[in-house]
C-alpha cells in the first residue's frame, strides 16, 4: 500500500515537472518572437527604446517564472510594432496630401509645421502625441480645402452677379463687360488646365513611388527577410489601395482636361 502511494506521488511530480518544462518552452518561443519584432522595427528605422525595455521586463519575468507578465509584455511589443507601422504610413499619407493640396497653389505652411512635429514625436517614440498631431494635420488640411471651396463659390457668385448687371445695363456697358468676362474665363480655364495637368503629373509620380515601395517591400520580405509576413501584408495592402485610387483618379482628371481643351490639344491630353 505504501509502495503504491509512493509510485503515485512520483508520477504526479513527474507530470508537474513535464508541464512546467513545456510551459517554459512555449514562453521561450514567445520571447524569441518579441526579439524578432524588435529587430524588424529597428531595420525599418523605428525607435526601439520602449520595446527593448518591455523585452527586458519579459526576460526578468521569465526567469522568475511569472509567465503572465511574459505574455503581457510580448503582446505589448507586437501592438507597438503595428502602431509604429500605422503611424509611419499615416505620416507618409499626410505628406502626400499636403503635396496634392499645394499643387493647387494653396498655402499649406501650417499643415507642414504640424507634419514636422508629428515626425519628431514619432522619431522620439511619443506615439500617442504623434497620432494626435497627425489627426490635427488632417483636420487643418481639410480646412484649407474647405477655404478654397468657399473662394470658388464666391467667384461663381460674383460671376453670376456680373452677368445680371450686364443684362440690366447692356446698352451702355455690354461691350466692356463682355471683353472683361471673356478674358476672365480664358484665364480661369487656363489656370484650371494647368492645375489639372500638375495634379495628373503628381499622381503619376506618386504611383511610381508606390510601385517602388512595393518592390522594396517584396525585396525586404522575400530576399533580405528583414520584413515579416505580417509587416509585408500591411504595407502591400496600403500601397495597393492607394495605387488603385490613383488609377481611378487619373482617367477622371484626363477626361475633365479633354473637355476644357480645344480639339487640336485633346489627343495630347489623353497620352
Amino acid at each position: 500500500m505504501k509502495l503504491a502511494y509512493l509510485i503515485s506521488l512520483a508520477m504526479v511530480l513527474l507530470a508537474g515537472s513535464f508541464a512546467a518544462g513545456q510551459a517554459g518552452t512555449n514562453y521561450t518561443a514567445l520571447l524569441a518572437q518579441a526579439e524578432n519584432e524588435i529587430k524588424e522595427m529597428s531595420d525599418a528605422g523605428f525607435g526601439v527604446a520602449f520595446v527593448s525595455d518591455a523585452l527586458l521586463d519579459a526576460r526578468k519575468a521569465f526567469n522568475a517564472t511569472v509567465y503572465s507578465i511574459v505574455t503581457e509584455k510580448a503582446g505589448l511589443i507586437s501592438d507597438r510594432k503595428l502602431q509604429a507601422y500605422n503611424i509611419s504610413d499615416s505620416i507618409t499619407a499626410l505628406a502626400l496630401g499636403i503635396e496634392d493640396v499645394r499643387s493647387y497653389g494653396l498655402n499649406t505652411s501650417d499643415v507642414e509645421e504640424v507634419l514636422g512635429k508629428s515626425r519628431t514625436a514619432f522619431q522620439q517614440e511619443r506615439y500617442e502625441e504623434a497620432e494626435k498631431l497627425i489627426k490635427q494635420g488632417y483636420a487643418e488640411l481639410t480646412s484649407v480645402r474647405a477655404e478654397a471651396t468657399i473662394v470658388q463659390i464666391r467667384i461663381k457668385a460674383a460671376r453670376e452677379n456680373l452677368i445680371s448687371f450686364v443684362k440690366d445695363n447692356q446698352n451702355t456697358i455690354i461691350a466692356g463687360v463682355f471683353i472683361a468676362a471673356l478674358t476672365s474665363f480664358v484665364v480661369f480655364a487656363r489656370i484650371t488646365e494647368m492645375r489639372t495637368k500638375n495634379r495628373i503629373k503628381n499622381l503619376a509620380i506618386e504611383k511610381t513611388v508606390l510601385k517602388g515601395l512595393m518592390k522594396k517591400a517584396q525585396y525586404d520580405h522575400f530576399q533580405k527577410r528583414t520584413l515579416t509576413r505580417e509587416g509585408y501584408g500591411i504595407k502591400m495592402e496600403k500601397y495597393r489601395e492607394r495605387v488603385l485610387e490613383i488609377k481611378r483618379l487619373i482617367p477622371v482628371l484626363r477626361s475633365r482636361l479633354k473637355k476644357r481643351l480645344p480639339p487640336k490639344h485633346k489627343a495630347k491630353a489623353g497620352q
